[in-house]
């Protein structure tokens, strides 16, 4: 690996964050994809992509909210945290059975709140 991938995050964070027209936003991203091909590290792709995703969210103040229940919820998760959310949060939502009831709320990846029964039933018996 030639450049590390929190350093090619960098470096596409600040030229995605520029205002450019489409043009020459798809000619930047085939150069930065040829750049990372001739560097054999494709591999790394991934991890650019989400080092980038969290360089252009704190750019812009957004946050990645993600929700997980252990089941469809009838009202939709932006109806039941609409006091908690801003407008220009991203809500990613995930059913994840072994939840079992409750919900699971993280914040870019890093705040954590976990009201789910599997969590408590582990604290229980741990």
């Amino acid at each position: 690996m030639k450049y590390s991938p929190r350093l090619y995050a960098a470096a596409f964070a600040d030229i995605a964050s520029r205002k450019l027209g489409a043009a020459e936003q798809a000619k930047i991203v085939k150069n930065f994809l040829a750049v990372i091909l001739k560097n054999n590290d494709t591999h790394e792709l991934k991890k650019i992509l989400a080092e980038t995703d969290r360089l252009l969210r704190e750019k812009t103040g957004t946050r990645k909210v993600v929700l997980e229940t252990a089941r469809d919820l009838k009202p939709s998760p932006q109806a039941i945290l609409k006091h908690f959310l801003k407008k220009s949060d991203v809500v990613e939502t995930n059913i994840n059975p072994d939840l079992i009831a409750g919900l699971r709320l993280t914040i870019n990846d890093q705040e954590q709140f976990d009201g789910s029964l599997k969590r408590k039933i582990d604290k229980l018996f741990s």
